[in-house]
């Protein structure tokens, strides 16, 4: 008796662990912008993870700041 409902009782837990972790890694995506940093190290630019979630906490654009940087150093101005 007790072995069915644990295993009736494990199926949701399960899911909902799957589904939780789904839901912090996109919210960790859509607030840290990993894809940008990403873009600037292989760019060759200097920028930590931190310094972009920072930008974004201080409302600083960091697709404009990062595209600069990458179009500064491209150029060999950095």
């Amino acid at each position: 008796m007790f072995h069915n409902y644990y295993n009736l009782m494990e199926i949701p837990t399960r899911l909902i662990i799957v589904i939780s972790v789904v839901i912090i890694v996109l919210l960790a995506w859509i607030f840290i912008p990993v894809g940008l940093w990403f873009s600037a190290k292989v760019s060759g630019v200097k920028i930590t993870i931190n310094e972009l979630i920072f930008m974004k906490w201080r409302k600083v654009p960091p697709e404009l700041s990062v595209n600069s940087m990458i179009s500064l150093t491209k150029g060999g101005v950095v």
